[in-house]
């Protein structure tokens, strides 16, 4: 069974939402914000970005030649999604690093007897 086109475009609007969402559910957490969640989370955003690529090809075959007239091509409504999905991929991975890098801080301050 497949979707239709505007079943499939209400789809990337949802998804596009979820993925500019991430890093501010993350931020939720508070103090428990983890190595492990921001893992996760990135992790979800990859699967939605995965998920919205796909749905893209569907759409472009949809239109047909009249692809490059549509709203969602005129819009740039991809371009904006892959813009979106960039950001908030460096932001998950800025706070990976900071984990990665603070446990790393603590042990050599053990180290050296700081």
């Amino acid at each position: 069974m497949s979707m239709d086109r505007s079943t499939l475009l209400a789809g990337q609007h949802e998804i596009l939402g979820c993925i500019s969402r991430q890093v501010d559910n993350l931020k939720k957490l508070g103090s428990d914000i983890t190595l492990s969640a921001v893992e996760t989370r990135t992790r979800i955003i990859d699967q939605l970005w995965n998920k919205l690529e796909a749905q893209h090809e569907l759409i472009r075959a949809s239109y047909k030649e009249k692809y490059t007239e549509s709203e969602y091509a005129t819009s740039d409504f991809f371009d904006n999604a892959e813009n979106t999905y960039v950001l908030q991929r460096r932001l998950l991975a800025e706070y990976a690093e900071r984990f990665k890098i603070a446990p790393a801080a603590a042990s050599t301050r053990e180290h050296h007897g700081d």
